[in-house]
């Protein structure tokens, strides 16, 4: 009968005292849990966005367009602007761009 008792007492010990850090336990994992999955998710859309973006710019062919300019270029301005690193410039903008848009598209 003592050991209904202990455990009674034990039942009541842990609605008044410990039923709050309990639950505030059970919030705290679900808030890790939740934003775990949030990051993961964000990740793998950032890199199928990416993946979209260079689909789409290798579909418009703007590399191409692009090299058909350089090869237009003067010269001396392609050498100015080479050693300046414009066309690794225009490069990252324009994927950064049309991967900013598809992340638009997919709602992020």
């Amino acid at each position: 009968m003592e050991y209904l008792t202990e455990f009674m007492d034990t039942v009541l010990d842990w609605l008044e005292q410990d039923q709050f850090t309990f639950f505030e336990d059970f919030v705290a994992f679900f808030v890790v849990q939740l934003t775990i999955a949030k990051i993961s998710f964000m990740l793998w859309s950032m890199e199928f966005s990416w993946g979209v973006a260079q689909a789409v710019l290798d579909q418009l062919s703007i590399g191409a367009q692009v090299e058909a300019l350089w090869a237009a270029t003067d010269s001396v301005l392609l050498s100015w602007l080479s050693f300046f690193k414009i066309p690794q410039a225009l490069n990252m903008i324009m994927t950064a761009g049309t991967t900013k848009f598809v992340m638009r598209m997919v709602g992020l």
